[in-house]
């Protein structure tokens, strides 16, 4: 009581809001006893069985289901512990009541112990089972434009079975009633003890979330396009790039595009993800296949992408004003992939040609680009394609003292 005063400025309030709230305090308190007398039939509580220890076992129960109750509520009023606190523990006292041994009455210590903690498993196996039911019922139906809505195949009835995703089946319920929404997979990050992963319209949007309406439940979403793209990308082979031209063109990228091609001698090498590159790493080579999207080119002023390179010092400088020099790249990508979009790390993957490595990347030559526009331009259009929703970037990395350089790719758009 005196919290839910305090929550709500009950010392301020007028005359007649404090009869209002005290009205609803009477009508919970009410609710409450109604609910406790239940559980007292359900214990057998006024039955010659339960004698005064019975009755005081029941009474500290119900007060440690209370403190239960209060602690799961004020931490989250949505979850399912807290709305549904009432039924799941009804559901225990029953249990406790309806075996061979009343537990209030019936049951030494020691088999009062070993009944909580198998009863303890049984009430996470409801709460889960409340929740995914929750869940399934808030999800909007299949073919309406919102966030959440079912999609996929059929038989998937909204949710990942446990034996996977099939792809070939995927791709025949893949599409969304909204054109700027894609269907994937939401994992659960947060609330909820759900195991299940759905499948969903959502936005096309990098690390985007999905929230179960009325509750504290949220998922972490991922385009199932771009899982696949990640895993295939590295056999694609098509001489007709209309499709990605007018992907490219577009607001909107409907379809993922592939920037980049590699060159012939690394077509049968096995495309490793990010994570996986930057967190363990094959040692017993130097040179990958990676395939990532790039959220970010630094610098971010296109000028000063080529330096002016002096190959006796091996310093590179700014090439405004520069007069003589080897003009190189020195980018950096800031990339995100399948593997990585969920966690809140930066990996970086460079391109500095001044040794070669990559030096064909752009389709424009490294020169000064202060001095040359036309040149600028062109670099600009590519770093804008770079940056583009659903565009990604299939290229050879090779390591060097803990960083990683673009080697034989170039981009083909």
């Amino acid at each position: 009581m005196a919290d839910a005063k305090k929550a709500q400025n009950y010392d301020t309030m007028t005359a007649e809001a404090k009869a209002t709230f005290d009205a609803g305090q009477k009508a919970n308190a009410d609710a409450r006893k109604k609910f406790y007398d239940e559980l007292k039939v359900i214990a057998k509580y006024d039955t010659a069985a339960c004698d005064d220890n019975c009755k005081a076992l029941f009474e500290k129960k119900i007060l440690d289901f209370g403190k239960t109750e209060y602690e799961a509520c004020k931490a989250s009023a949505k979850s399912v512990a807290c709305k549904e606190a009432k039924q799941i523990y009804k559901d225990t006292v029953t249990a406790r009541s309806s075996g061979d041994k009343n537990y209030y009455s019936g049951m030494t210590e020691a088999e009062r112990t070993a009944f909580d903690t198998a009863q303890q498993e049984k009430e996470k196996a409801l709460e889960s089972s409340i929740a995914a039911a929750f869940v399934k019922s808030s999800r909007p139906a299949a073919g309406t434009d919102k966030i959440g809505a079912i999609c996929g195949p059929t038989s998937y009835d909204g949710e990942v079975p446990i034996a996977g995703l099939v792809a070939s089946l995927f791709d025949d319920g893949a599409k969304c009633a909204n054109e700027l929404h894609c269907c994937g997979v939401a994992t659960r990050s947060t609330g909820g003890n759900v195991s299940a992963k759905l499948v969903m319209c959502n936005t096309r949007e990098v690390g985007a979330k999905y929230t179960v309406p009325n509750s504290d439940i949220t998922y972490d979403f991922a385009c199932q396009m771009a899982t696949k793209l990640a895993s295939t990308v590295g056999s694609k082979v098509s001489d007709d790039k209309n499709g990605e031209k007018a992907a490219l063109k577009s607001k909107v990228a409907m379809t993922p595009v592939v920037l980049t091609e590699v060159d012939k001698k690394h077509a049968n090498l096995q495309t490793t993800q990010l994570h996986d590159l930057f967190h363990s790493p094959d040692n017993s080579t130097s040179t990958f296949r990676t395939c990532f999207y790039v959220t970010k080119v630094e610098p971010g002023n296109v000028q000063d992408m080529c330096k002016s390179y002096n190959k006796g010092s091996k310093k590179a400088s700014s090439a405004k004003g520069a007069k003589g020099g080897d003009m190189i790249y020195q980018v950096q990508f800031l990339v995100k992939d399948v593997s990585t979009q969920f966690n809140n790390n930066v990996y970086r993957v460079l391109l500095y040609t001044h040794e070669g490595l990559g030096a064909n990347f752009f389709s424009q030559k490294a020169t000064n680009l202060w001095s040359d526009s036309k040149a600028a331009a062109k670099v600009k259009e590519s770093v804008e394609n770079l940056t583009k929703f659903n565009s990604w970037v299939d290229c050879v990395v090779e390591r060097r003292n803990g960083y990683y350089f673009i080697k034989d790719t170039k981009m083909v758009f």
